[in-house]
């Protein structure tokens, strides 16, 4: 029997939120992934779930350590056994619209692009990103789309071994850029579908319609967006209690 793929979802406990994404996101795997998984949660544990399995990494406080936390919570997926070789890292604020029976790798054109639109803190990690790349020879795409991505374990050890890439800068790498960019991962462009801002529910079917994938924010999760992630995503999850 061929072992299922694991998802990797970073999670970070905040008393402030209620974790609703998580929910409608594992109802949106289960429902769209075409294939058996079996779900790793890298952080903190959740008390209203049930059946994840858990790895242990605490995120690093401070300005300028978002993309190193996310780096250390791969690589630890990479190194735990249970993992399978070749796994789906996610967020919990992704939802996908379609079936999928494979997972494809977006990217939205030239990093350079992304980078005149960017704050100045993402602006700084696109950048270093983008500088090593081009000292390497190596293509300069962006592949940090808001949609899940596959990582080979080996591969994603290697990529990231070389000195050169110090994730103790502020504001680090992009890290799905460098890992596709460094392997001349296929891809496909794609734009992104980022909802950042509250919306009435009109607006929000308008802003989804054709779309293969969405994700949100913290801001945007009014009335409107709950109501449809339940139409969308009706069918509760396995992990649910």
């Amino acid at each position: 029997m061929e072992k299922p793929i694991s998802v990797v979802i970073p999670f970070k406990s905040d008393v402030e939120k209620d974790y609703r994404e998580l929910f409608y996101s594992l109802r949106s795997l289960q429902s769209k992934l075409k294939m058996e998984i079996e779900v790793f949660v890298c952080g903190d544990k959740i008390n209203s779930l049930h059946g994840l399995n858990y790895i242990t990494c605490k995120d690093e406080k401070g300005k300028g350590v978002k993309e190193r936390n996310i780096y250390r919570k791969i690589l630890a997926a990479c190194h735990d056994e249970r993992v399978s070789d070749d796994f789906i890292f996610t967020n919990d604020d992704i939802f996908l619209l379609k079936e999928f029976s494979e997972i494809p790798y977006y990217h939205k054109g030239e990093l350079m692009e992304t980078m005149k639109k960017a704050n100045m803190d993402y602006r700084a990690s696109l950048n270093h990103s983008r500088k090593y790349l081009i000292s390497k020879g190596k293509p300069t795409l962006d592949y940090d789309t808001h949609f899940p991505i596959v990582y080979n374990k080996r591969k994603f050890i290697d990529t990231f071994a070389n000195e050169a890439i110090d994730f103790d800068q502020p504001f680090g790498y992009v890290i799905k850029s460098i890992y596709c960019n460094m392997n001349y991962v296929s891809g496909i462009y794609g734009g992104d579908c980022k909802i950042k801002h509250p919306k009435k529910y009109k607006e929000l079917l308008k802003r989804i319609e054709g779309k293969e994938f969405f994700s949100t924010s913290d801001g945007c999760m009014n009335e409107a967006m709950i109501e449809l992630l339940n139409e969308l995503y009706e069918n509760r999850s396995n992990y649910e209690k």
